[in-house]
C-alpha cells in the first residue's frame, strides 16, 4: 500500500512506499563482490532481458528495428493507479539504453538527445490524460544519487499532489496581474552574471544558479520563458539542441566534480489550468557530492562548498 501524508504544522510532505523496499541493488555489498564491476549477467534493462520488465508502455525504435528507449512501468513503485490505493498516480521507467551504460558520456550526445525527446512524450502524455497536476521526470545516477541498477535508466511520476506549490505561490504573490513576469524578473537577475553562465543557444541558457545546493549544480531553462518542458521539444530536432547544450556539461561534471553521482531533474508545469502560468520549465543537474547530515535535515537548508561561480568556472571548460 502506498500513502500520501503531509503535516499541517510542519509543511512537509512523505510518501510511503513499502513496496519499494523489495527492489534489486546492484551496489549492494553481495552483488558488488559477485558481479566484480561487470554488468550483472540478469541485468533486466539490457537487450535480449525484455521478459524480465512488465510490457513497454513505449518504445522508440533504430533504423534496424531495435528499439534505442524502452518505458515500462515500475515494479517497485512509489504510487499506483489502482483505485483502491490511497496515493494514485503513475510511476515509469525510461530504459535509455539497450547496451549496459552507466553514464551519461557512455550514451552519447545522440542518445541523450533521444532520451530528452522520450521524458517529453511520456510528460505530454500524462498532461493530457489530465487525472494528475504533478508530473516530473528525473535520473538517479550512482548509488550516492538514489540508484540501485547499475544500467542507466529514469524515472517518470505523476502524482495527484503539487510540491511545486510552495514556489507557484511565491511566483502568485509577486505578480498577480501575470504571474510569469516573476519567471521573467529571475531569469535576468540569474543571467545577468556572466560569471555563472555556462552555455546557451537561441532559445536555451545553462548557469548555475545563484542558490546552489550542491557544488556543480547547473541548471537550463528557457531563455524567454515557458511552462511546459514537453512543448519544449516539440520534435527530434529540437531534441537535439537540448542534447547539444547539455551533453557537454554533463560530461565535464562526470570527469571533473564526479566520481560522486548525480541527479538529472526535469520539473514542468502543473496541468491545473492558472499555475501553468506561474512557473517556468527546468531542467537541473545536482551533484551529490556530500551527504545530508543533522544540520541540513533539521534546519532545511543545504552546505555548499563550491560558490557557483568558481563551478561554472570548472564547467565551462
Amino acid at each position: 500500500m502506498n500513502e500520501l501524508r503531509s503535516d499541517p504544522l510542519t509543511g512537509r510532505t512523505v510518501l510511503y512506499a513499502s513496496g519499494r523496499a523489495g527492489r534489486p541493488n546492484d551496489f549492494a555489498p553481495a552483488a558488488l563482490d559477485a558481479g566484480g564491476g561487470s554488468p550483472p549477467a540478469d541485468c533486466p534493462f539490457c537487450a535480449g532481458h525484455e521478459s524480465l520488465t512488465p510490457p513497454a508502455l513505449a518504445e522508440r525504435v533504430g533504423p534496424d528495428g531495435r528499439w534505442r528507449q524502452r518505458v515500462v512501468p515500475n515494479k517497485y513503485p512509489i504510487c499506483g493507479r489502482r483505485e483502491d490505493d490511497v496515493c494514485l498516480g503513475s510511476h515509469e521507467v525510461v530504459i535509455e539504453s539497450p547496451r549496459h551504460v552507466t553514464n551519461t558520456t557512455e550514451l552519447g550526445q545522440d542518445g541523450l538527445a533521444g532520451v530528452l525527446g522520450v521524458y517529453a512524450e511520456r510528460l505530454a502524455h500524462w498532461r493530457a490524460d489530465g487525472r494528475f497536476p504533478f508530473r516530473m521526470a528525473f535520473k538517479n545516477v550512482g548509488p550516492s544519487a538514489g540508484a540501485s541498477l547499475t544500467h542507466l535508466h529514469s524515472q517518470i511520476v505523476a502524482l495527484p499532489m503539487l510540491s511545486t506549490q510552495q514556489e507557484i505561490e511565491a511566483a502568485l504573490l509577486a505578480s498577480q496581474d501575470s504571474p510569469a513576469d516573476a519567471w521573467r524578473a529571475w531569469r535576468e537577475r540569474e543571467l545577468a552574471d556572466p560569471a555563472r553562465l555556462l552555455a546557451e543557444d537561441a532559445g536555451l541558457v545553462a548557469f548555475c544558479p545563484t542558490v546552489s545546493r550542491a557544488s556543480g549544480e547547473f541548471w537550463v531553462v528557457p531563455r524567454h520563458g515557458g511552462p511546459f518542458f514537453e512543448d519544449a521539444l516539440p520534435d527530434a530536432s529540437a531534441s537535439d539542441r537540448m542534447a547539444a547544450l547539455l551533453f557537454p556539461l554533463v560530461a565535464r561534471l562526470e570527469q571533473r566534480i564526479l566520481p560522486a553521482g548525480y541527479n538529472l531533474i526535469v520539473s514542468t508545469a502543473p496541468t491545473t489550468g492558472v499555475l501553468a502560468d506561474a512557473f517556468c520549465w527546468r531542467l537541473e543537474v545536482v551533484p551529490r557530492v556530500a551527504s545530508l547530515a543533522g544540520f541540513e535535515l533539521g534546519a532545511g537548508m543545504f552546505i555548499n562548498t563550491l560558490p557557483p561561480d568558481e563551478a561554472a568556472a570548472l564547467l565551462r571548460g
